[in-house]
């Protein structure tokens, strides 16, 4: 099975939360650049940071993108939403799965049902797949 260490992770959840498609919904809502850059600014508090993306966060959460997000908190962390009263328990959680080598077999394998993968990662070619 591959390893974390395969992948550019980071040990931010707002961060990696929204380094996808998600930031243009959020963007779309009305958020500043400046305000971006600081809500992904990992050496800010994620308590403070997630006060600023509350209300965008709130506007978006019918896009498909924001569904998908969503459906991730509900499957990975147990939480049907991301909210001021979990903020801290799902970074803690995501900080915790990010030093998990196990925690990619589990995505992968068990929720998403893939059995065989073929992935050519910066040069390094890695096949598996599941038992």
């Amino acid at each position: 099975m591959p390893s974390n260490e395969l992948y550019d992770h980071r040990q931010d959840f707002l961060v990696n939360f929204l380094q996808q498609y998600l930031q243009d919904d959020i963007r779309s809502a009305g958020m500043t650049k400046e305000e971006f850059g600081y809500v992904m600014d990992e050496n800010q508090d994620i308590v403070k940071r997630f006060a600023v993306l509350q209300p965008y966060w709130k506007r978006t959460m019918n896009t498909g993108y924001a569904r998908f997000a969503k459906t991730t908190l509900q499957l990975i962390y147990g939480e049907s939403d991301l909210t001021d009263d979990n903020i801290m328990k799902i970074s803690a959680a995501y900080r915790s799965h990010m030093e998990d080598p196990d925690f990619f077999e589990h995505i992968l394998c068990q929720l998403c049902h893939i059995r065989k993968i073929i992935s050519d990662h910066a040069g390094k070619r890695v096949r598996y797949k599941k038992n």
